[in-house]
């Protein structure tokens, strides 16, 4: 199965879920992911900002703050190049919705650049064990992760991991995967 068509299904099987699934499910993954060691060092974290159908990050964002930890979130800054930057957010009104349910930064957000980012949660559709991901197929998070040098991980809800998914030679791995049934932890790339 090609990617659009994994992206498709994969969308659909999401949309499927019962809030109260996405609900217990997200606060598993959550559990896990504050409980880790790349978390508990991380001082400035950034997170998308989830969507309905997605593994929710609104507890992960709140467990930052509550944290002391510095977020950011990221902002397209140039659709035509599929580019964008992450903003640093200190609460929910620093927040818009700009299009297709997604919220990003205001632009009077303060810009962080790459090094000040300790951990950078990567959304996706689709993951393999391996750290492949298949994200929206914008490829903005590729080409930033390209030049970033600091921990990345994703979440998932477990039926989101396949062993063998289709990979382009720009693809960047994450090089940790927290799903609501175990923890996948891959070699840096």
């Amino acid at each position: 199965m090609d990617k659009a068509a994994l992206r498709s299904d994969m969308k659909k099987r999401l949309q499927n879920v019962s809030t109260d699934e996405h609900l217990v499910r997200a606060d598993c993954i959550t559990n896990k992911v504050v409980g880790m060691k790349e978390w508990q060092q991380a001082q400035t974290v950034s997170i998308t900002i989830s969507r309905a159908f997605e593994v929710s990050t609104k507890a992960l964002i709140e467990a930052s703050w509550a944290q002391g930890k510095r977020v950011c979130a990221p902002k397209c800054v140039n659709p035509s190049q599929r580019t964008m930057q992450f903003f640093e957010i200190t609460s929910w009104d620093d927040l818009e919705n700009v299009y297709l349910d997604l919220y990003e930064p205001k632009a009077t957000c303060r810009l962080l650049s790459r090094n000040e980012i300790d951990l950078i949660i990567v959304p996706g559709l689709v993951f393999s064990p391996s750290g492949q991901r298949i994200g929206f197929g914008g490829g903005y998070y590729d080409r930033y992760l390209a030049d970033y040098h600091g921990m990345t991980l994703a979440l998932a809800y477990a039926f989101q991991v396949m062993e063998d998914i289709p990979a382009e030679p720009f693809d960047v791995n994450v090089q940790c995967l927290v799903t609501d049934e175990q923890i996948y932890t891959v070699e840096a790339q």
